[in-house]
């Protein structure tokens, strides 16, 4: 003798497999936005332009392709040599694109001089639960008094 199933198990069933799908459809996007390769910036290279000294201007020259228009969380400019230095900038963002662009930073006079490195740190959050960063340092430079 064959089992019928009656109306009230069939819509059950139904409602498990759908409730399966989405639960599985949800792990598959939430893994995306875990492991999916964001490119905010597929070049960038920055230049220190000029001879720099304590008190005057550091003169930057940023070459950089961003693929889309996003705002980063935070942007940090440093100098780095045996003392780390974070310089004043403006919260300017660089626009969708490929371009090549130029960025001044004042220098307090306190500055010491030497050889420095200046990095670029910045941190993008496409979800609340993931954070991607870049960092990059131009070639070395000295600072004069």
């Amino acid at each position: 003798m064959r089992h019928h199933r009656t109306t009230a198990e069939t819509v059950t069933v139904w409602l498990a497999s759908i409730a399966t799908a989405l639960i599985a459809m949800s792990i598959v996007l939430l893994s995306a936005t875990i492991w999916w390769p964001y490119e905010y910036l597929t070049r960038l290279e920055i230049d220190v332009v000029n001879t720099p000294h304590a008190g005057g201007d550091l003169e930057v020259r940023i070459d950089y392709c961003k693929p889309e228009e996003a705002t980063p969380r935070s942007v940090r400019w440093t100098l780095i040599n045996d003392v780390t230095i974070v310089l004043d900038h403006s919260a300017a963002s660089l626009p969708a694109g490929c371009h090549v662009t130029s960025m001044r930073f004042p220098l307090a006079p306190q500055v010491p001089p030497g050889r420095y490195r200046l990095q670029l740190e910045g941190i993008y959050e496409p979800w609340p639960w993931r954070r991607v960063a870049y960092l990059q340092r131009s070639l070395p430079f000295v600072i004069t008094r």
